[in-house]
């Protein structure tokens, strides 16, 4: 009997897709698939401009700075927003599309937001993406020369559209069984779905 699925819809600039990342570390029975997307350009898909709508609403991102530290600390993940946010996450979201199926995404995925969410690591440099690469995949410098080829950069242009015609608004976003969940808050309701089958 094979595993059920989790999609897993994220953006390396997303605090909430950070603490799911990690929370999915430890999931087992479930088989991960993880899938990078640029939020700004679904944003612009969506509402015309690709700013973030938590940094277009004060109340809203007056409380996701309570929110989030007081979430981490429950998971017991080390948080920190980055010294420059919304970091430009291009890169290593190229990278982890181009690996989205190889054994070492899940941990790349991982690694690289603790690098910017834990250590303020600048991950949109080669270097910080490199420090987290290297160590899983002897592909590292070809996959980073790939992250720059045109088709690479049209498949992510093109992951956006794809992301709106799904239904996709923000991240994080699941999809368990095609049923589409948003938030890291409802990451459980996904899992426990795929537990129910």
């Amino acid at each position: 009997m094979t595993a059920p699925t989790l999609e897993f819809w994220f953006d390396f600039a997303s605090p909430y897709a950070y603490l799911s990342s990690q929370r999915l570390s430890g999931v087992q029975g479930v088989e991960v698939r993880y899938r990078p997307m640029l939020l700004g350009p679904v944003f612009q898909l969506l509402h015309g401009t690709m700013e973030p709508p938590a940094l277009r609403n004060p109340a809203r991102w007056a409380w996701m700075q309570q929110d989030l530290p007081r979430q981490a600390k429950k998971y017991g993940v080390p948080f920190g927003l980055p010294s420059n946010f919304p970091r430009g996450s291009l890169l290593g979201t190229r990278v982890a599309m181009l690996g989205e199926d190889e054994p070492w995404v899940g941990a790349f995925v991982r690694g690289l937001f603790r690098a910017s969410f834990g250590d303020d690591a600048d991950i949109s440099t080669e270097a910080a993406v490199h420090a987290v690469l290297a160590p899983l995949t002897p592909r590292a410098s070809q996959l980073l020369a790939l992250s720059g080829a045109p088709e690479t950069k049209e498949r992510l242009k093109a992951r956006a559209q794809v992301a709106v015609e799904r239904g996709i608004f923000g991240a994080p976003t699941f999809f368990a069984d095609g049923a589409l969940y948003w938030g890291d808050d409802r990451l459980d309701d996904a899992l426990s779905s795929l537990a129910a089958r």
